[in-house]
């Protein structure tokens, strides 16, 4: 008990499609929650879709308030560091991974004054 004999058919063979998706019994709508606490929306179409075809959503809002897919390179700091506030105003576009660091590095000795709405 607990090998498989050889010529063993286990049961779900040939079965696609089974409970996925929509008819999955834990389906949430296609958000989900990634552990670093971005929200990540399902879009199987997007060019940068993870393996399992999410993408965050804070990302899709900044691409559509540009109308272009954000490089590899660019990254999106939430001013208010609130990680679910997606709010076009609430999200700040760096070019470049390395000046999103420089920001925090700096930010964190007290060299420079936070992001905000009045100095952007």
């Amino acid at each position: 008990m607990g090998k498989f004999t050889k010529g063993y058919t286990p049961w779900n063979k040939g079965k696609t499609g089974y409970h996925t998706g929509k008819n999955h019994y834990n389906w949430k709508g296609g958000i989900k929650f990634n552990s670093e606490g971005y929200r990540l929306i399902k879009s199987s179409t997007h060019p940068s879709h993870d393996k399992q075809g999410y993408i965050a959503e804070h990302r899709l809002v900044v691409e559509k308030h540009l109308g272009r897919y954000l490089t590899k390179f660019e990254v999106i700091h939430h001013i208010n560091e609130v990680k679910t506030d997606n709010r076009i105003e609430n999200l700040y576009l760096f070019s470049k991974r390395w000046q999103h660091c420089v920001y925090h590095r700096f930010l964190n000795r007290g060299k420079i004054e936070p992001i905000t709405k009045s100095n952007i």
